[in-house]
C-alpha cells in the first residue's frame, strides 16, 4: 500500500515514508495510516496542508517552511495545499525550496479524483474534453484561463529544491523507451489499496502515448491484455497493447497503450451518438467474438453457484426470488451452454469512439474466459441508456429496456433473439444469462459498500425479485 498518490510524481514513483504538516490534508492525498507517516529523518514527499487560523499564523508559517527544508530529500516534493497560500509559499521559497508548478486538483482540492499539472499538454487534454469532469466547469476553465482553472477546482503548489526537475520521471523511462520527459495526469481510484492511473505525455505530445495503470488489479489487467483481449480484437474492436509491466514499491502496475477517441459515455450524454446506434454496434462486436471463442458443453451445479447463487448470497437476495432462483437453476442444469470471453464492465466509459475505426475497448481488468453469454451485451445497453443522462437514473434506463412497453424494450429484444439464435442458446439459458447478468452487478456493488442500503444494480435487482418471471425469456411449464 503507497504512503500517498503524490508520491508518484516522484523520481522513483514510491518512498518509503512521508511527512504531513497542517491540519487540513485532503484524505485522499494523505498518507495511510499503516506507520507511513514519517516522525524523523529524511523523507521524500511532505505535505503542507493548513488550517486558515494557521495560515494566519505567522509563526506556524515559519516553522513548517523550516521543518520542510530540514526534512526533505534532495529531490523529493514540499505539496502546499491550496496552492493560493501565498504566505507559505514565500516562506518556503526564502528557505531554499522555490515554487515548480500547481496541480489541478478535478473535481475540488478536498476531493480530487485527478491531479493534472497546469500549464502543460495533459492540462490542454484534460480540459478538452481528456477526463471526465462538470460540462460547465469545463467551458469556464477553457474559456477563462487561469481565472477559469481556479473555478474549476482549487490547485495545489509543489516547491522543489530543484524546480527544474521534471517530475515522474520513473513513467518516461519505462521499457526502456527513453522518452523526453513531460507532464501526466494522476486519476485516484480506491483510495483504501493507494491505487492510481496515470496518464503520460512524453515531451510535448498533445495526447497521452501511454497509461500506466498502478492497482492491486494490474495482475488482472495483463492476465486479460495477453490472453483475452487479443481474440476480441480479433473481433473487430481496438485495444491496448502491454508496453512494460512490474512493481513501484509495492504496488504492481502495467504500462499499456492508448487507445484513441472519445468515450462513448460522453458521446451519448451530449447527443452526438444514439443509444441505439452504439447498441448495435456492440451487439455486432460481441456476437462475432462470441462465437469465435464458444466452448458448448452442459450447465452444471458449479455453474448454477457461481453464477446464480454465490452472487444472489452476496447481494442478498431473499425469497422469493432466491426460490425462483433455485428453480431455474435446476432446470437449467444439464443443459447446452455456449460458453464465451466477457469484458466484464462494458459501460460506455470504457468504449472509445474514433471517426473511420473500429470501437475501442478498455479496462479489461475483469475480463474472464468461461463467462455465460450475453451478459456484456444487457449490461451495456442499459448503461447505453442510462448514458444519456449522464448516469443519473440507472434503474430508470434497466426499465425501459426491459419491460413490456419500455422504450427501448421493442429493439433490445431483437437483437438479444439475433445473439441467442447465433449462439444457439434455449429459453432457460437465456433466462440464466439475464439474471446472472444482474445479480452479478449487484452483488460487486455490495461487496464494494458493505452495509449500505444499495445502490443502483441492488435497486435493479430488487425491481427484478419483486417479480422475476417477467424478465429474461419467458420459462417452459414444468
Amino acid at each position: 500500500m503507497r504512503s500517498s498518490p503524490l508520491e508518484l510524481l516522484l523520481p522513483e514513483g514510491s518512498t518509503t515514508g512521508a511527512l504531513v504538516l497542517g491540519d487540513r490534508c485532503p484524505p485522499l492525498l494523505a498518507p495511510t495510516a499503516d506507520g507511513t507517516q514519517a516522525v524523523s529523518g529524511t523523507v521524500d514527499l511532505v505535505i503542507l496542508a493548513p488550517s486558515r487560523s494557521q495560515r494566519r499564523d505567522a509563526r506556524w508559517t515559519q516553522d513548517a517552511a523550516a521543518a520542510a527544508a530540514s526534512r526533505l530529500s534532495r529531490t523529493g516534493i514540499a505539496y502546499v495545499v491550496p496552492g493560493d497560500a501565498r504566505r507559505l509559499r514565500r516562506a518556503l521559497a526564502d528557505v531554499g525550496l522555490p515554487g515548480a508548478g500547481k496541480l489541478l486538483h478535478v473535481p475540488e482540492v478536498t476531493n480530487p479524483r485527478h491531479l493534472v499539472q497546469v500549464g502543460t499538454p495533459a492540462e490542454r487534454w484534460a480540459l478538452a474534453g481528456g477526463i471526465a469532469m462538470n460540462r460547465w466547469k469545463r467551458v469556464l476553465a477553457s474559456g477563462l484561463g487561469a481565472r477559469g482553472r481556479a473555478a474549476t477546482g482549487p490547485t495545489g503548489a509543489i516547491h522543489r529544491r530543484d524546480p527544474g526537475q521534471p517530475l515522474a520521471t520513473w513513467l518516461f523511462g519505462l521499457g526502456g523507451s527513453g522518452l523526453a520527459p513531460g507532464s501526466t495526469i494522476v486519476s485516484l481510484t480506491h483510495r483504501g489499496t493507494g491505487g492510481a492511473i496515470l496518464y503520460r505525455f512524453a515531451g510535448e505530445r498533445r495526447a497521452p502515448d501511454a497509461v500506466a495503470k498502478l492497482t492491486t488489479a494490474a495482475g488482472d489487467e495483463l492476465r486479460a491484455l495477453r490472453e483475452i483481449a487479443p481474440a476480441a480484437a480479433g473481433a473487430g474492436v481496438r485495444v491496448p497493447r502491454v508496453l512494460a509491466s512490474g512493481r513501484i514499491g509495492s504496488m504492481p502496475f502495467v504500462l499499456e497503450s492508448v487507445v484513441s477517441g472519445r468515450r462513448a459515455a460522453d458521446l451519448v450524454a451530449v447527443g452526438h451518438l444514439g443509444p441505439q446506434e452504439v447498441q448495435g454496434r456492440l451487439a455486432d462486436w460481441l456476437e462475432t467474438w462470441s462465437r469465435s471463442r464458444a466452448r458448448v458443453r452442459p450447465i452444471g451445479p458449479d455453474d448454477v453457484a457461481r453464477f446464480l447463487l454465490a452472487p444472489a448470497s452476496r447481494a442478498g437476495v431473499k425469497r422469493p426470488y432466491l426460490e425462483f432462483l433455485q428453480e431455474l437453476g435446476s432446470q437449467a442444469n444439464g443443459r447446452a451452454c455456449s460458453f464465451v470471453h466477457s469484458h466484464g464492465d462494458l459501460t460506455l466509459a470504457n468504449v472509445m469512439i474514433e471517426d473511420h475505426s473500429p470501437l475501442g475497448i478498455v479496462d479489461w481488468e475483469h475480463a474472464s474466459a468461461g463467462s455465460l453469454p450475453l451478459t456484456d451485451f444487457l449490461y451495456a445497453s442499459v448503461d447505453a441508456v442510462a448514458a444519456r443522462r449522464r448516469y443519473e437514473d440507472r434503474p430508470g434506463a434497466f426499465v425501459s429496456c426491459f419491460t413490456p412497453g419500455g422504450n427501448h424494450t421493442s429493439s433490445l429484444e431483437r437483437l438479444r433473439t439475433r445473439s441467442a439464435t447465433l449462439l444457439e442458446l434455449d429459453e432457460v439459458v437465456q433466462t440464466v444469462c439475464f439474471h446472472a447478468c444482474w445479480l452479478q452487478h449487484a452483488a460487486n456493488e455490495a461487496d464494494r459498500s458493505p452495509g449500505s442500503p444499495g445502490g443502483p444494480f441492488v435497486t435493479i435487482l430488487h425491481t427484478i425479485g419483486a417479480a422475476p418471471e417477467l424478465f429474461g425469456v419467458p420459462l417452459p411449464v414444468q
